[in-house]
């Protein structure tokens, strides 16, 4: 219960700085869906908004401004549709906006914490972590509504669904302890879930590569943030993940690596913050393989005013 309560707390704490922005290429064109914390104002007493913010005009438009919470955006593979948590019913629900109409659909309709919708690739379904059982657990629902499946329980916090291309499984992170680890489990409930990662501090954020044979994740295991991959084929050796060694892609090690997403063309796109600076990258995932090759390129110049400067986001 204690660390239920901690993890909860962590989350309001995080999402104090939180509004959620969904990215915006050129004209209308999606990026992968990279959700980053920003407040829609500053201060304490204000309420967290999400965003579609154009990184080239520097534009940006709140999508919800409904007074209340709201949290986790995650875009549809038809980039038409926006699955976020929202607290205007009062509590914590998943809610689908359509982009091109306004209106709004709410999915989940229970007094516990539902949040970290993820879209299945074929839009049809939304992974998310509800804590309407023992734990904070991992569940599917059809897009259009209905029944939540439970898929993944553990005795820990479960968080942070991501698909497999062939939507058969879901990467999530597993608290554990004082750390968090990568684990894979069936979309259909069947079979426990298997841990892809070894080191025991805190490991977050996976997301599958297009051919479904890598999980990229970030973790801290050299005392800062860095991009790792690890081989799903690693679980099925006899030893498993724990002697597979992670595939470093970045060396910088951030203070803050954010939403890592895997493009169609084998990019992966996050956001790294060095000192005040919060950035959007890019690199190539087989950039490990030349020899100085994981340079990342940094797509974005908002420096400070991302940040601090939330007033251009009124």
């Amino acid at each position: 219960m204690l660390s239920r309560i901690v993890l909860r707390l962590e989350l309001r704490l995080l999402a104090i700085f939180t509004g959620i922005i969904v990215l915006v290429w050129g004209l209308g064109q999606l990026l992968p869906p990279a959700p980053l914390s920003a407040l829609s104002r500053p201060g304490w007493n204000r309420t967290p908004d999400i965003y579609v913010l154009d990184i080239f005009r520097g534009l940006a438009l709140n999508l919800t401004k409904n007074g209340a919470w709201n949290e986790g955006g995650a875009v549809a593979p038809d980039g038409r549709h926006l699955a976020y948590t929202s607290f205007i019913d009062g509590n914590a629900e998943i809610y689908v906006l359509n982009l091109t109409t306004g209106t709004q659909q709410r999915l989940t309709g229970d007094m516990a914490y539902d949040g970290s919708a993820a879209w299945s690739p074929d839009g049809n379904w939304l992974a998310f972590a509800s804590e309407r059982g023992s734990s904070l657990d991992l569940y599917v629902i059809a897009a259009a509504g209905g029944t939540p499946r439970q898929v993944a329980s553990t005795p820990d916090a479960d968080s942070a669904p991501a698909w497999s291309p062939d939507s058969k499984q879901l990467a999530f992170v597993k608290s554990e302890n004082y750390g968090s680890g990568i684990y894979i489990t069936r979309t259909d409930g069947s079979g426990e879930p298997r841990q892809l990662t070894a080191y025991a501090g805190n490991n977050s954020a996976p997301t599958w590569s297009p051919d479904g044979k890598w999980v990229a994740f970030v973790s801290d295991q050299t005392g800062r943030m860095d991009l790792y991959l690890l081989p799903v084929a690693c679980l099925e050796t006899p030893d498993g993940c724990a002697s597979s060694n992670p595939r470093p892609l970045t060396r910088l090690g951030y203070d803050r690596l954010d939403a890592p997403r895997w493009s169609a063309d084998g990019r992966l796109y996050f956001w790294g913050q060095t000192g005040a600076k919060l950035e959007l990258y890019a690199l190539d995932a087989n950039c490990d393989l030349q020899p100085g090759g994981c340079v990342p390129q940094r797509l974005t110049n908002l420096g400070r005013s991302l940040m601090l400067g939330h007033q251009q986001f009124e």
